[in-house]
Order: structure tokens, then C-alpha cells, then sequence
């Protein structure tokens, strides 16, 4: 029988694990442009679900003094126009919204390519709302989700945080 997500530590700590191997892309890439940018330790709850809410305000990347979210993704894409899905997802509803500090942006990071994209994070009204079945954690949410077209290369980020002014 398959465990819920929920009770999957194993399966949690491997998810974690990958997705913050992935955050040292856009550090180094922030960092060669002379950006601020710092990420912290990776820290993992111990026990069980029950414990997760300390967490539930981490951070992934601090640029410029703001808040930056990375997703790595398993499709190969190199440019909005080459994403392979019509929409993007951003992130779930539960977890957008129960963020105190919102993010100022999502990167996107291809773990095909090594590409990254971002998506404005101070717009969510331009988002829609999905149910869908997420294939890693075998089971529905809600997630915010973009047209591609908002998906976005990263020198406009760059300027963005180096002009240190919202999008």
C-alpha cells in the first residue's frame, strides 16, 4: 500500500534533498552578477507531519534583500516559448497563501537544461487555480498555474533586483 504524502518521510527527505541541490544554480548565477544572495542550511523536521509548521515559512533564496522561491522542474525548456506545457505551475494555493512573507519571484529551473526561467510573484490575481494530480507526491491539490507567456528569461530579474524595485 502506498503511503500518503503526508506519512512519507522517505520520500519528503529525497524531495527536499533534490529540490535544495538545485537552489545552488541560481545562487551561483545571482552571485556572478553581483548580486546579495543568501541561502541557508538545509534543515529537515524530525518526526512526523505534525512537526512541519516551523518550516512552513522557509525560504529558498534571499536576493537583494528579497525573497526568491527556485522549482526545479523535469521538463526540458530553454525559453517561455520552448516550455513544453501551455501553463506553468507555480505553486500550491495552500502554500502560496499560507506564507506570511510572500515571494517576489518563482525561478524555474530545468533539470534537463540547466535553463531558468522566473515568474513574477507580486501579481498572484494574474494566476488561475488547478486541481490536479501530482505525480511525485501521488495525490490532488490546488496549484496556482501561468500561461507560459508569463514565464520570463532571467536578465529581467537581474535588472529587477539590481534596481532592487518591484516588477
Amino acid at each position: 500500500m502506498t503511503k500518503k504524502w503526508s506519512e512519507n518521510d522517505e520520500l519528503f527527505i529525497k524531495e527536499l534533498k533534490d529540490g535544495f541541490s538545485w537552489q545552488r544554480l541560481p545562487l551561483t548565477f545571482f552571485d556572478l552578477h553581483k548580486l546579495s544572495v543568501e541561502m541557508p542550511d538545509l534543515e529537515i523536521r524530525e518526526g512526523s507531519i505534525k512537526n512541519a509548521s516551523p518550516f512552513f515559512n522557509s525560504k529558498d533564496l534571499t536576493v537583494n534583500g528579497k525573497r526568491i522561491e527556485i522549482k526545479s522542474r523535469k521538463e526540458a525548456f530553454t525559453s517561455p516559448e520552448s516550455f513544453p506545457y501551455k501553463t506553468a505551475i507555480v505553486d500550491t494555493v495552500k502554500k502560496y497563501d499560507g506564507r506570511k512573507d510572500k515571494p517576489f519571484a518563482y525561478v524555474m529551473v530545468s533539470r534537463i537544461t540547466g535553463a531558468m526561467l522566473w515568474v513574477d510573484a507580486t501579481t498572484p490575481e494574474k494566476w488561475g487555480i488547478i486541481k490536479k494530480f501530482d505525480k511525485t507526491r501521488k495525490y490532488y491539490d490546488n496549484f496556482y498555474e501561468i500561461p507560459r507567456e508569463q514565464m520570463q528569461t532571467m536578465d529581467s530579474l537581474v535588472s529587477a533586483l539590481k534596481e532592487n524595485k518591484d516588477v
